[in-house]
């Protein structure tokens, strides 16, 4: 067993054109944290619950385009976090066309 605390996200260049970005974070399919909106360059710090697991945990970022969970959604990434090992102050990264963000996460073991 593992607890998954997420610390801080980072725009670090954002999806919309016109507008700042509305993220959710999904753990194992379900939203978890958001909607945080975000201007290009701007992190905000996560004041989230951990979530306990076992094996992998899937973490993703959604940009909302609309209604939450409409067609419209922009999909980021998903990242398997696994856990094997602690991590403290660990990194990941999404990306797709022209957005690009970071997560910062640790993992504690049980």
């Amino acid at each position: 067993m593992a607890r998954l605390r997420l610390i801080r996200i980072h725009c670090v260049n954002k999806n919309d054109v016109n507008r700042q970005d509305e993220i959710n974070i999904n753990v194992d399919g379900k939203k978890f944290a958001g909607t945080i909106n975000l201007y290009q360059g701007q992190q905000f710090l996560l004041q989230s619950k951990d979530y306990e697991f076992s094996g992998q945990v899937d973490v993703e970022l959604v940009e909302v385009d609309g209604q939450p969970g409409g067609h419209n959604d922009d999909h980021l990434g998903v990242r398997h976090i696994k856990d094997n090992l602690e991590v403290r102050d660990g990194l990941v990264s999404y990306e797709a066309p022209g957005t690009y963000y970071t997560l910062e996460y640790s993992v504690f073991l049980t």
